[in-house]
């Protein structure tokens, strides 16, 4: 039989124990319902990321689980077709601050979303081949690597900007088409603004994002190609940044060329209007020569209308390396709409600052201000890009609807009647730069 010390140290351990294991099950039970929500908030989260979870009968927002961390807009430039050189080597530094301001401000109207994201700008060139080229253009030294410099203040001016050699044009693509296509699949990037829009051979890199205007814009530069438009992405332009020629335009007499005899050279007097030697003068006088011959820039005036631009970006003047200002190339008109114009002008003359620049202050004016035909709208405004400005090629007036340069192709001058000055028919064709109007 068992003691009575004996039964009262059994009922306390079984009391302990029984106290120990409510214990346990407390501690089970907080430890159980801390899994379960651990395990529905790791349900919910997933659902919430595959885009199929719904809580209280209401979907989850898909792109408050999807946004990315860090996002960022990338400028993709071909360096070998989008010249960015403005000035000599000097000039990195502010060629990066003025691309940061142009993607900024191109950010704010177009793409508002992202206009507090990272820029990064990445240029890939072939330093030794663009520098010799630009070198003819005296935009830097004549050393090998003479542009080296100028990206190299490029790559310091902004932390997250690189203008990097790519040694030779192959590697240019390759660098270009590898880092787009990561870009391209990145969710990260919110953006690309794409410039290598010169070359064919980048066409088949953007046949798999043709339409995806929300992704990538294209920039225009000289020798866009027309085959991008295909893909029905946005196009933007920076006028005041990049060059609108190539750097070859000027004309070069290769080493050992004899220069032409002085006989065939052709009198700049004579071309001005008057050369006091007449008969004497050892230059040429023949109005054919001085239509055939180049004139002091280099252009070849029997095919002038072939290097004029062929359209504007709005509130910008086309200038060429001279900063004498551009027309746009307007085809003369036709029979039909001479006919209707002289028609039009015999009934009583139209009113050009009504039909050109959209107003007229004149008080009473004596004018005709009632609707014009196109017909004759089209002859109007090329009656008048053949009379000249009064400011010639410093006019920056954007609504300015005077010639600044002859635009006729072999005109020659003054002998056949034409209204523009010797000075408007020596003026180099070839589009380098825009200004703000």
């Amino acid at each position: 039989m068992l003691s009575d010390g004996k039964i009262d140290s059994l009922d306390t351990r079984l009391e302990q124990f029984r106290l120990n294991n409510q214990a346990n099950q407390n501690e089970l039970q907080v430890v159980l319902k801390e899994y379960s929500q651990l395990l529905e908030g790791y349900k919910s989260l997933k659902n919430a990321c595959e885009g199929k979870a719904i809580n209280g009968g209401t979907n989850v927002d898909k792109s408050a689980t999807d946004k990315p961390r860090n996002p960022y807009v990338l400028v993709l430039i071909d360096g070998n077709g989008y010249i960015l050189v403005k000035e000599k080597e000097e000039g990195g530094m502010r060629a990066a601050r003025m691309l940061n301001d142009c993607v900024e401000k191109y950010l704010r109207d177009s793409c508002p979303e992202t206009r507090n994201y990272r820029i990064i700008v990445r240029i890939y060139a072939d330093l030794t081949t663009l520098s010799k080229s630009l070198a003819k253009s005296k935009l830097v030294g004549l050393e090998k690597r003479s542009l080296a410099s100028f990206t190299a203040g490029f790559t310091r001016g902004i932390n997250l900007f690189d203008f990097v050699d790519a040694l030779d044009e192959e590697g240019t693509k390759f660098k270009i088409r590898e880092m787009f296509q990561l870009a391209a699949g990145d969710s990260a990037c919110s953006h690309i603004l794409y410039g290598a829009c010169h070359d064919a051979s980048y066409l088949s890199l953007m046949v798999p994002f043709s339409g995806m205007r929300n992704k990538i814009s294209l920039l225009q530069a000289a020798g866009f190609s027309n085959e991008f438009h295909q893909f029905n992405l946005g196009v933007t332009q920076f006028p005041t940044l990049f060059r609108f020629s190539d750097v070859n335009g000027a004309s070069w007499r290769t080493k050992g060329e004899p220069l032409k005899p002085t006989a065939q050279v052709p009198c700049k007097y004579f071309q001005k209007g008057f050369c006091r030697l007449g008969n004497a003068c050892k230059f040429q006088h023949s109005p054919a020569a001085i239509a055939n011959a180049k004139p002091l820039n280099g252009s070849n005036r029997s095919n002038i209308s072939a290097f004029l631009p062929t359209s504007l970006v709005p509130n910008f003047i086309p200038l060429n390396k001279d900063n004498h200002r551009l027309d746009i190339y307007l085809k003369p008109p036709t029979q039909d709409e001479w006919a209707i114009y002289n028609a039009r002008f015999r009934r009583q003359k139209p009113c050009n600052n009504h039909y050109l620049q959209g107003k007229c202050t004149t008080f009473n004016c004596p004018y005709d201000h009632s609707e014009l035909e196109p017909e004759a709208r089209r002859a109007l405004e090329y009656v008048l890009k053949c009379t000249p400005c009064p400011k010639k090629g410093a006019c920056r007036a954007s609504d300015c609807f005077h010639g600044h340069i002859c635009q006729k192709d072999a005109c020659m001058g003054h002998i056949k009647g034409c209204k523009m000055k010797a000075d408007l028919h020596n003026v180099d064709p070839k589009l380098a730069s825009m200004v703000p109007a």
